[in-house]
């Protein structure tokens, strides 16, 4: 096997490589959810907002607007699950919120 194809093959391996790895980053970017439920201040690393669902599962949302940071507001959320991203605060599922209202 000549060097040039030894090359030619890598560059194919590593573009097909790269196609997979785009493919899932779409998949997992596409990771809608809409969530009815409570904002709750936790007072952790500081204090921040959560956002806790009727079954319990805890969210953080990383940009929650002001008017909405208020303990015990019931919401309804579409937000956007971030894989992508860690924070400090190691509480909930990492979420960027897409629309956001009160409900009763």
């Amino acid at each position: 096997m000549t060097r040039n194809m030894m090359l030619a093959y890598i560059l194919a391996f590593l573009v097909i490589l790269s196609a997979v790895y785009i493919i899932w980053s779409m998949k997992q970017s596409s990771d809608i959810i809409e969530i009815r439920g409570k904002i709750k201040y936790i007072n952790l690393e500081g204090g921040f907002y959560g956002i806790i669902d009727k079954q319990g599962n805890k969210y953080l949302p990383i940009n929650l607007p002001k008017q909405y940071q208020v303990d015990g507001l019931n919401v309804f959320v579409k937000a956007k699950i971030r894989k992508d991203i860690v924070t400090t605060s190691m509480w909930g599922t990492p979420i960027q919120i897409i629309e956001i209202h009160v409900i009763d």
